[in-house]
């Protein structure tokens, strides 16, 4: 049957209509908008309290003076390089961390748009599965690709060709991770 529907798109091309697309998309945004708003906000709740008691725990609560306070409002340009690959690197491994999450999305979507029951555990489905290390390294490859580039360009004073670089591996790559969950997509369970 796919084979057909390949060879039917091969002969007579793809009609897509924007207005029709934009109409299913919008269904399935109303199936799980409830349920991923939901996860992301406690998600980041959860986040910011970790991300505040490790800070008061490795500097302590008297250290934030004015002047650390007026360091960190200068933003990233006030990084040594080794403060800066150190930063770097544990953003892309944190992004690496949760980049199941976004599979955890798609896959709530796709079981949406096939009317099947999902629940937010739903969202957490790729920590247990066979992909979670092809996601996670995926992610961390293409991130550590993409700011080592960019971070070589703007050492090296070329500013504005690592930020497009960048956005382009970006483009380039955002369907790594749809394409990963779903290359061999074999049972539609959506638990």
């Amino acid at each position: 049957m796919k084979q057909d529907r390949i060879e039917e798109i091969l002969r007579n091309g793809y009609q897509l209509d924007f207005a029709n697309v934009f109409n299913k998309a919008f269904e399935n945004y109303k199936k799980i908008a409830l349920y991923a708003g939901l996860m992301i906000f406690v998600f980041m709740v959860i986040l910011v309290a970790i991300i505040a008691s490790m800070g008061a725990a490795f500097f302590g609560l008297a250290s934030l003076s004015q002047e650390s306070l007026e360091g960190l409002s200068q933003g990233m340009g006030a990084l040594s390089g080794t403060a800066l690959l150190t930063f770097t690197g544990v953003s892309i491994l944190f992004s690496s961390l949760i980049s199941p999450l976004q599979a955890g999305l798609i896959k709530m979507a796709y079981c949406a748009n096939r009317d099947e029951e999902f629940h937010v555990s739903t969202v957490f489905s790729y920590y247990t599965t066979s992909y979670f290390p092809q996601i996670f390294v995926a992610t961390f490859l293409i991130l550590l690709f993409s700011n080592g580039i960019s971070m070589a360009l703007n050492y090296s004073g070329i500013i504005l060709v690592g930020s497009i670089l960048s956005l382009a591996i970006a483009f380039f790559t955002i369907l790594t991770i749809p394409l990963i969950i779903f290359s061999e997509f074999k049972s539609t369970g959506c638990y």
